[in-house]
């Protein structure tokens, strides 16, 4: 979704005018066609709404949607010969540093 990290406003989606508010995306008409929110905030959701263990949080949004995509060989987890593509968190799971094949490329 464009409006992923942007405030609540208007944006559009396959020409469409929708609305973002609140981390929830709608046409005109109150159609949910998805989220504005980035995955550090769905984890930190997904924590906080259903008791679930941070650790099984995290595996939940690496682990197994790259079993999913099959790509898990390069992604997903963090191991020698992976793609080195992490992300660090704060303890508010806001994210502090993005590291992409190896490099920083987002320091907060």
């Amino acid at each position: 979704m464009r409006a992923i990290g942007l405030p609540d406003g208007k944006y559009f989606y396959n020409g469409i005018e929708y609305e973002a508010r609140d981390g929830t995306a709608r046409y005109k008409d109150g159609t949910l066609i998805g989220t504005a929110l980035g995955l550090s905030q769905l984890l930190q959701r997904l924590i906080t709404f259903t008791g679930c263990p941070p650790d099984v949080a995290i595996k939940t949004v690496t682990e197994n949607p790259a079993r999913l995509l099959g790509i898990e060989k390069r992604k997903g987890f963090i191991a020698p010969g992976k793609d080195a593509d992490l992300i660090l968190l704060d303890r508010d799971y806001s994210v502090k540093t993005t590291i992409v094949g190896g490099k920083v490329v987002y320091r907060q």
